[in-house]
């Protein structure tokens, strides 16, 4: 019989309800948790699954009081125990991130992530744009042929245009100086813009949309949607992590991991003098740590490690797959447009 609070098997009946002996030991841990002045982090949307049942103390609590389990059927000698408790003073110990310690991130990574959270949101209207695909799904095939050949192109720009401003809402981005910028830019934007684009392609499930498809196999070509497709499935799904790695690859002095031409050594070469690679360096890792601090808050130490190899391979499939995009005159113009935007508005910033 499994346990109904994580699921894993077997179990026996504690405390007036079914459940495993890790699920008992943790009722009988927490009997002094104070679960009234304490919140869940996300929202009360934790699903207790027996690989990440450690990690959601809050949650799991709860669903071990709503599955039946009860306080009072403890021993009467715990009272005594409780008195002695109530006494101590709290003791803060060293963090250790391997035992998946839901407090290892510090108030200013919780600040840094909110703020990458919120910034993402407000510049790319998500929500905004499903309603427009809502309503475009309700007419005629013919129509949404012509308005998906008129509007994908946009999309694609979307994906990067955006990210320019989202970069802008990143603090350390703004503390940079102008040359550094310019650098990232020319580096990262690309691939990271493609990688954008994915995120957006599934959200906005445009991956399994006919008419998107079809348009956008009149310029990019089969092979390459077909390798899109793919990659828009296995993409995490996990929207907060990816907001991460956006920020994580920003700041990378080098992105690329395939070079088809002597002119990109060359451009990597002449730009070395103007970027501040420690500098940056420093700065990605600021937010390497807030990265790998929220995984193994979020999934425990195993998942982590799973997720994060995922993601890497992922992101390398991504680079090989936009490769093959450089050769498509559409996708290359469009790039070289974002790119001068983006110095447009870096150019403003110092003036003003």
């Amino acid at each position: 019989m499994p346990c109904t609070v994580c699921g894993s098997e077997p179990a026996t009946m504690n405390f007036g309800a079914i459940c495993c002996s890790s699920c008992n030991m943790f009722f009988r841990r927490n009997e002094y948790f104070d679960f009234q002045n304490s919140k869940c982090r996300f929202s009360m949307m934790c699903n207790i699954q027996k690989y990440n049942r450690r990690t959601y103390r809050y949650c799991r609590l709860s669903k071990c009081f709503s599955v039946g389990m009860k306080q009072e059927l403890f021993r009467s000698s715990r009272i005594h125990d409780t008195l002695l408790l109530s006494q101590r003073k709290e003791v803060i110990y060293p963090l250790n991130l391997l035992f998946n310690d839901s407090s290892t991130l510090s108030i200013k990574q919780w600040s840094l992530l909110s703020n990458i959270i919120n910034t993402y949101d407000a510049r790319y209207p998500i929500d905004n744009l499903k309603k427009s695909l809502e309503v475009e799904a309700n007419l005629p095939v013919k129509m949404r042929m012509k308005l998906a050949s008129t509007n994908y192109m946009n999309y694609v720009t979307l994906c990067y245009a955006l990210l320019i401003q989202f970069l802008q809402g990143v603090s350390h981005f703004n503390i940079v100086s102008k040359g550094s910028r310019s650098i990232l830019i020319e580096r990262t934007m690309s691939n990271l813009g493609g990688l954008n684009g994915l995120f957006i392609v599934r959200e906005l499930n445009l991956h399994i949309n006919y008419e998107y498809i079809t348009c956008t196999i009149e310029t990019y070509g089969l092979t390459i949607i077909h390798e899109v497709v793919k990659l828009a499935h296995r993409i995490d799904q996990d929207g907060i992590l990816f907001k991460l790695v956006l920020v994580v690859l920003s700041f990378s002095t080098c992105y690329n991991t395939i070079y088809t031409t002597d002119d990109d050594h060359n451009v990597t070469l002449q730009s070395n003098s103007s970027l501040n690679s420690m500098e940056i360096f420093s700065i990605q890792n600021i937010y390497v740590d807030v990265m790998f601090k929220f995984l193994l808050y979020r999934y425990g130490y195993d998942q982590a490690v799973l997720r994060f190899g995922s993601l890497i391979k992922t992101i390398l499939d991504q680079n090989r797959c936009l490769e093959e995009a450089r050769n498509i005159i559409p996708h290359t113009f469009m790039i070289k447009t974002v790119m001068e935007y983006a110095n447009q508005i870096i150019s403003s910033q110092i003036s003003s």
